[in-house]
């Protein structure tokens, strides 16, 4: 049985909780340090969507989920961030959520600030 449901946050700093880079987390896990190093690392116990494996290799992980939204609403708008699942079971179907017609990232590219690790639909 598919559904739609939601991360939902309503105060005046929402926007700090819930953006781009919170739903870019959603996908690696939130992104880190590590000591002598330049470069960033991701613990993929706290990603949504992938874990890592014994060979540490990168595998699918709660594929019935096709994606996850964020809302933050504020005094005066409400903002909509997404992950998309990159292995999910079946594919995200937006038109519940667009008026009835599905639109993909290319269509999307009116809206300010959208890519592809998440939504910003302000106008």
């Amino acid at each position: 049985m598919e559904g739609h449901g939601g991360l939902c946050e309503k105060f005046r700093g929402a926007t700090l909780l819930f953006d781009k880079y919170a739903a870019a987390s959603l996908i690696t896990g939130e992104p880190f340090w590590t000591v002598a190093s330049d470069e960033m690392s991701v613990n993929f116990t706290l990603s949504a969507f992938l874990r890592q494996g014994d060979d540490n290799e990168i595998v699918p992980y709660n594929t019935a989920i096709s994606a996850i939204m964020l809302v933050a609403i504020t005094h005066d708008a409400s903002y909509i961030y997404g992950a998309l699942h990159p292995k999910a079971d079946h594919s995200f179907d937006s038109r519940p959520l667009l008026g009835g017609s599905v639109h993909t990232m290319q269509g999307l590219a009116h809206w300010k600030n959208a890519d592809q690790t998440g939504l910003d639909a302000r106008n």
